[in-house]
C-alpha cells in the first residue's frame, strides 16, 4: 500500500486552463474515427480513468449507445469539479471497482504521466470485462513549422529537454509493448496525428 501511495504521489497534476487549451479541437470531425475500435455501440458501462476535465468522457459519452452509462473517473477533485458527471474521486491504481464491473475502461494521456503503467493497466483489466483502450501521445513525435524562423528551433530544443527531463516515457504513444507486459492479448493499435493551426497575434 505505501508503495502504490508513492507512486500515486508522484503523477503529474494540471490544471484545468493547461487540460482545456491543449484538448481543444482533438476529437472533431475525422478524427472520431480512430475509437472505431473501441466498439462503444456495444458498451453498456464505460469507465474513463484520469479524466480530468472531462473532455474525453464527453467524446465517449456522445460515441457511446443510448442509455450507456460513461463515468469519469480522477484522483484530482478540482478537475473533477469542471467535468460533466457522473464522475467519481479514484485513483488510477486502486479503482474502487468490482472486478468485470465494466465493458469498457479507458484513457486519455494518463498513461505517459505514470511512473509504471503496467501496473495501472492490470487494474483497468481486473474492472474491465476484457477491453481497454488508451489514447496516449508519443510526445517525442511533436514538431513546430513557423513562420517565425527562431520559433521552430526553440520548440525542438524545449521538446528535447522536456523528453530528457521528465522522469516517465512521454513518448509512449503506440502503448502496445505496455499492454504486453500488463498480460493483455489481441492488442490492436490506431494512429492518429492531431494538428493544431494558431494565428498571430499569440501568446
Amino acid at each position: 500500500l505505501l508503495s502504490r501511495r508513492v507512486e500515486a504521489e508522484s503523477m503529474r497534476r494540471f490544471s484545468e486552463e493547461y487540460l482545456s487549451r491543449t484538448r481543444t479541437g482533438m476529437w472533431t470531425g475525422e478524427a472520431r474515427g480512430a475509437l472505431a475500435d473501441l466498439d462503444l455501440g456495444s458498451a453498456d458501462r464505460v469507465l474513463d480513468v484520469g479524466c480530468g476535465t472531462g473532455e474525453f468522457t464527453d467524446v465517449l459519452r456522445e460515441e457511446s449507445s443510448e442509455g450507456a452509462l460513461v463515468v469519469g473517473a480522477d484522483r484530482d477533485p478540482e478537475l473533477l469539479g469542471h467535468a460533466a458527471g457522473p464522475v467519481v474521486r479514484a485513483d488510477a491504481l486502486s479503482l474502487p471497482f468490482p472486478d468485470a464491473s465494466v465493458d469498457l475502461v479507458a484513457c486519455q494521456a494518463l498513461l505517459v504521466n505514470l511512473p509504471d503503467p503496467v501496473v495501472a493497466l492490470r487494474e483497468f483489466g481486473r474492472v474491465s470485462r476484457g477491453r481497454v483502450a488508451a489514447v496516449e501521445p508519443d510526445n517525442a513525435a511533436v514538431s513546430v513549422a513557423s513562420t517565425v524562423d527562431d520559433e521552430a528551433p526553440l520548440a525542438r530544443r524545449a521538446r528535447e529537454l522536456y523528453l530528457d527531463g521528465s522522469g516517465t516515457d512521454v513518448s509512449l504513444g503506440d502503448a502496445s509493448a505496455v499492454f504486453e507486459r500488463a498480460g493483455f492479448g489481441d492488442v490492436d493499435v490506431r494512429r492518429y496525428d492531431f494538428e493544431r493551426v494558431v494565428e498571430p497575434p499569440y501568446s
